[in-house]
């Protein structure tokens, strides 16, 4: 997905700019938050996290690495992105947190 939004920044950056914007980014949710659910609907049930909040954590964090590659631009490319996006979702941020001491 990464790639596919590279390929066409210019595009994204558009749909993602204007009044659009709020459409194109339900849009995006809802098709990942379908796709998404059937993974997670492979994973046992945790208790100490319902499935819905997994849900949108994943989507939200896709979004959330989609929009940091399309403004910021980095100088990465997109299986390096989706690397990144694989690590938050699976290891979130927690070592770096206790490395500064928090």
């Amino acid at each position: 997905m990464f790639e596919h939004a590279c390929a066409y920044r210019d595009v994204y950056r558009a749909m993602l700019g204007g009044q659009g914007s709020i459409i194109a980014v339900k849009e995006i949710r809802r098709v990942l938050a379908e796709l998404v659910k059937e993974d997670l609907s492979e994973l046992r049930d945790d208790v100490a996290v319902p499935r819905e909040l997994m849900l949108q954590f994943v989507v939200d964090t896709f979004l959330t690495a989609l929009t940091w590659c399309l403004e910021k631009r980095p100088k990465l490319a997109p299986p390096e992105i989706n690397d990144m996006f694989r690590h938050l979702v699976t290891r979130g941020i927690g070592r770096a947190i206790v490395a500064n001491g928090r």
